[in-house]
């Protein structure tokens, strides 16, 4: 039997994620950001390159929001 799910999409994450390559250019850049925001140069670089999502602080920092949609995924 098909389970149908809904999954929270940010719509504006694509904006966001060049604010975020922007803000962490220049030597050291990425060690800087992180610490500014008091997180990991892991954490950050796996925002970069690594594919994860852009986190709701990241974003606020970067002064923006991240809004979002509902979208619908079924499994079997």
């Amino acid at each position: 039997m098909p389970h149908s799910y809904s999954v929270r999409e940010a719509v504006n994450e694509a904006e966001i994620h060049q604010d975020l390559t922007n803000a962490t250019k220049g030597y050291g850049g990425v060690i800087k950001f992180a610490r500014r925001l008091g997180v990991s140069r892991q954490y950050v670089n796996n925002m970069l390159h690594a594919g994860a999502r852009v986190s709701v602080e990241v974003a606020r920092r970067l002064g923006w929001e991240l809004r979002w949609v509902k979208i619908s995924a079924k499994h079997e």
